[in-house]
């Protein structure tokens, strides 16, 4: 959280979706909560972050900085790109349901990295975005676990 703090109030943002650097929404699947994107310059990097919280796995929260290489296709209101990133993830609570373990009792705390690809559905007005994508998992605290998330949602840019 430090981290994004610090981001939001450097002078150095740029001013995309036309001089709306900041986007904020809801993401379902894994993980299912609240989303924000904070762009660093036009479009070809950004940090993203999740913060999720269930009743039967507890908090889980990721942060993952994101390339966007390329815009795929773009025609009037409407850009699509793609992206790739690199991240951490933190996750608290039940994280590993039905597992024999001494440390799965039910107050875990895993901390692991995430890799995720994508798409962007970027609208220039209303300032929303639409996403998708897949992460390869990592959990590498308290036992290595691999997996795979994927998720879809929507943010607004401020």
């Amino acid at each position: 959280m430090i981290a994004l703090l610090t981001l939001l109030t450097q002078p150095s943002l740029a001013t995309d979706r036309d001089g709306h650097p900041v986007g904020l929404g809801l993401v379902v699947g894994q993980p299912t909560g609240v989303t924000g994107k904070v762009y660093l310059d036009r479009r070809a990097q950004a940090v993203d972050f999740a913060v999720a919280s269930t009743p039967w796995a507890g908090l889980y929260s990721h942060v993952t900085y994101l390339w966007h290489p390329s815009v795929i296709a773009s025609s009037g209101n409407l850009d699509v790109e793609w992206h790739v990133g690199v991240g951490g993830l933190l996750w608290t609570g039940d994280v590993f349901p039905g597992d024999p373990h001494p440390w799965a009792d039910g107050d875990d705390l895993a901390l692991g990295v995430r890799a995720p690809i994508g798409l962007d559905f970027n609208l220039a007005d209303p300032r929303f975005q639409f996403f998708g994508d897949a992460a390869l998992v990592a959990i590498a605290v308290p036992h290595v676990h691999p997996g795979i998330d994927a998720s879809i949602g929507a943010r607004y840019y401020f």
